[in-house]
C-alpha cells in the first residue's frame, strides 16, 4: 500500500526502529531453542532467522520469484 502514510509520516517525533529491533532480537532468540526449531519443522515449517532486512529482502525476493511464475504461466485472476 504504497499510497498509505507511515505512522512516522503523521506523529511527531515516532520511531519504530527502536521497537522493531526489540521484538527481531526476541523473535530471533525463541526461533533459535531447539523446542521451537522441532515443532516447527514437526509441522512443516522452516525456521529462518535473520535481521528485519534480511525479512524485506526475502518478501522481495520471493515476491519477484512468484510474480515471474505467474506472467509466464499467464494466470489471471477468476
Amino acid at each position: 500500500m504504497p499510497n498509505i502514510p507511515t505512522v512516522g509520516e503523521f506523529v511527531k517525533g515516532y520511531e519504530g526502529s527502536e521497537i522493531i529491533d526489540f521484538l527481531n532480537s526476541q523473535i530471533n532468540a525463541v526461533l533459535n531453542e531447539p523446542k521451537t526449531i522441532a515443532r516447527l519443522t514437526e509441522l512443516g515449517g522452516t525456521v529462518l532467522i535473520g535481521s528485519p532486512s534480511d525479512f524485506e529482502k526475502l518478501i522481495a525476493d520471493e515476491t519477484e520469484k512468484w510474480a515471474r511464475v505467474i506472467r509466464t504461466a499467464n494466470i489471471k485472476p477468476e
